[in-house]
């Protein structure tokens, strides 16, 4: 990957994913802008790309996207982020229901050792 102060790139690769004869590519690309000494704005855009054939996983969607937009800051030494996150995860191998909203409202807090 390549990687700046706001901006970064990442190509991965997994051999037999999931454990079946299927290998997969995931194209990232990520940012964050500080707005103040303690807020910034975080962005996120990935594709992940199978290529399982149709006799191993019937009906499986082969591409994905996801996204993710919010902010983080920080608190008592620790990083609190809030954000909108979506995928369009129909057909995926997770979650188990194909029932389920695909976006959804994630608070993480994490501290950095």
């Amino acid at each position: 990957g390549l990687n700046s102060d706001h901006l970064g790139v990442r190509l991965s690769f997994a051999h037999r994913s999931f454990g079946d004869d299927s290998d997969a590519l995931y194209l990232e690309l990520n940012g964050n802008r500080r707005v103040s000494d303690r807020v910034r704005l975080l962005a996120h855009v990935g594709w992940l790309h199978h290529d399982t054939t149709n006799e191993s996983f019937p009906g499986l969607q082969r591409q994905h996207l996801d996204l993710r937009v919010g902010a983080g800051m920080v608190v008592a030494g620790c990083d609190l982020q809030i954000a909108w996150v979506w995928s369009d995860g129909e057909r995926a191998r997770y979650p188990s229901s194909t029932e389920v909203d695909h976006s959804a409202l994630i608070a993480s807090l994490s501290r950095a050792w």
